[in-house]
């Protein structure tokens, strides 16, 4: 039969609770008084002596496992604007041109190089049969992203004063959400647009697969 050890927590004896399996031995286990709270560290030096290696490699595996949990979920998530400032410098891999589909035909966007925090964007759409059908003018900044549409002879379809946003939500080093838009870099001469829209009165989402020229 094996002796019972005396516990002591903050000053106070703990009770026992007889016969408990620990591993392939029976023994009687400390429990806190109540109410007291008792912390994890507390409860793994109550044990026996000879269980301590064990429960000590237990709390160093759950701390770093805790750890790598936590930094992996920092660098996956995307920043929110109120978290990160959003600096467009970092978005420099939009600067170029680019080619790639949308609305059944030829998508043609240019991106220049960031000015007082700003960069400016065109965008010319060609149909099926090789017809141009409308430009677009665009600036992205922290706020978001805004523009306006003009036919072929440059009369805008947007009233004077009037323009189209696009408000920032989040970003991440490849992507940047907007409120309806979205630009997702898959590879260095690569990347994905997508504008949520409403088609014949149904929510729709339009692809532009877009490769650098």
């Amino acid at each position: 039969m094996l002796k019972k050890q005396g516990y002591v927590y903050q000053g106070k004896p703990l009770k026992l609770v007889p016969n408990v399996l620990v591993g392939n031995v029976c023994r009687d286990l400390p429990v806190p008084p109540k109410p007291c709270r008792i912390e994890i560290a507390d409860l793994f030096s109550t044990f026996p002596a000879q269980l301590s290696p064990i429960f000590i490699a237990m709390k160093t595996f759950l701390f770093i496992l805790g750890l790598a949990v936590s930094i992996l979920s920092l660098s996956e998530a995307p920043a929110s604007i109120d978290e990160i400032p959003f600096d467009i410098n970092d978005y420099t891999w939009l600067v170029g041109s680019w080619e790639g589909d949308g609305f059944g035909g030829v998508s043609h966007e240019t991106w220049e190089k960031p000015i007082n925090g700003t960069m400016m964007g065109m965008y010319r759409h060609i149909n099926a049969k090789g017809e141009l059908v409308f430009y677009e003018f665009l600036l992205l900044d922290k706020t978001g992203l805004r523009l306006k549409h003009f036919n072929p002879d440059l009369t805008g379809w947007e009233e004077k004063d009037d323009i189209i946003t696009f408000e920032m939500i989040s970003f991440s080093e490849d992507k940047i959400e907007l409120k309806g838009l979205t630009f997702e870099r898959t590879s260095e001469t690569e990347m994905v647009i997508s504008l949520r829209m409403s088609r014949g009165g149904e929510p729709h989402t339009e692809v532009f697969s877009m490769k650098r020229n």
